[in-house]
């Protein structure tokens, strides 16, 4: 096993400057080994502080050391798929941020090629490596609710200005400001589902073996012309039926709120992370099975499971999070098929 693991980190904004780089440079068994990001100056300033030993305002540049193990993609939502392709075609192990890439061809494309060259990669849906979604996927696994029938999962973030075009007030003191092209941008991935309600769908596919079918989505825009909110109803060819909801009218100084009901032939799954009254909970046969979450809820999101699942990778061993490039490619599935739905305002078939 390596002592040591090299990381390029490709795309170093907003998020990945307060996310990713303090916890990584922190890591005594990684090496950040080269960055990129547009702006001479920024970049400059990243390389600096991080202690980087290559800086690149280019992609493959940055990606084509011999030395390297594993990348973590982090780029604007519409140039996922050329980066994190680069990098799979390098033999690196890859954390792609959500969604995996923006087309559900070019999902398949990234599924294939990691499988091929027998890569990881890891979607950092940050709720997916905490240990009530372990339980929770647990206690279906053991069959104590039966055959999975109904899924109902609900998502709210104060979002408004971030999808709006404003940026985001959260973020006004971070190094960087989130781009507004990034988020609010109907041409380069903006808008709510693939920003936010991507976390939903990535939760549901960490606990629920399914195919998903078939869906119509409605939705309200913003002033930027992305969707604010998210209505979905969703049909697995395993005949199970879900309805799926995300909101960017939360308002602000309140946490993200999660809910998720899942419906079986014996019983049902209830998880809730709103903070103050967190609670995860089987009923079955006329009896509650509680799992104490501690009061962690939303305020446990974190990227650094994610860092550790990356390096971890890198070293040889593959850690199951079940938010991996199956996960990545059956979200882009359904939010390809949401976003096709919103401009048909039809039925359409997830492929």
């Amino acid at each position: 096993m390596k002592e040591k693991v090299n990381i390029a980190v490709i795309g170093a904004g907003w998020w990945c400057t307060d996310f990713y780089l303090p916890y990584l440079s922190s890591l005594r068994d990684v090496n950040l080994y080269s960055v990129c990001r547009y702006g001479k100056k920024e970049l400059e300033l990243v390389k600096k502080k991080y202690k980087f030993k290559f800086s690149s305002e280019n992609y493959k540049e940055s990606l084509s050391y011999e030395e390297l193990d594993g990348a973590i993609i982090s780029t604007p939502h519409s140039e996922h798929f050329v980066c994190a392709k680069e990098a799979l075609e390098k033999k690196l192990h890859v954390v792609i941020e959500k969604p995996m890439t923006t087309s559900s061809n070019e999902a398949k494309e990234l599924f294939l090629l990691s499988k091929k060259n027998k890569r990881q990669i890891i979607i950092p849906y940050g709720y997916n490596y905490t240990h009530f979604m372990d339980k929770a996927r647990k206690y279906i696994v053991e069959g104590i609710i039966g055959e999975i029938r109904h899924i109902d999962a609900s998502m709210s973030s104060s979002t408004l200005d971030l999808f709006g075009g404003e940026g985001l007030i959260e973020a006004k003191d971070h190094t960087f400001q989130p781009l507004a092209s990034t988020w609010s941008d109907p041409n380069k991935g903006g808008g709510y589902a693939w920003g936010q309600t991507s976390h939903l769908i990535g939760a549901i596919f960490k606990l629920v073996e399914a195919t998903p079918e078939k869906l119509v989505c409605f939705h309200l825009e913003s002033q930027t012309k992305v969707d604010y909110t998210n209505a979905v109803s969703l049909m697995f060819k395993e005949g199970i039926t879900a309805s799926i909801s995300g909101c960017a009218y939360l308002p602000k100084n309140k946490e993200e709120h999660i809910e998720i009901k899942i419906h079986g032939t014996k019983g049902a799954i209830f998880l809730d992370i709103e903070p103050s009254r967190e609670r995860l909970t089987a009923k079955i046969d006329g009896k509650n099975i509680e799992h104490d979450m501690n009061g962690e809820g939303a305020q446990t999101y974190s990227m650094n499971p994610v860092i550790d699942a990356l390096v971890s990778a890198c070293k040889g061993k593959i850690i199951n999070h079940r938010s991996d490039e199956t996960n990545g490619y059956k979200s882009v599935q359904v939010l390809d098929a949401m976003y096709r739905s919103m401009q048909s305002n039809k039925v359409e078939e997830v492929y």
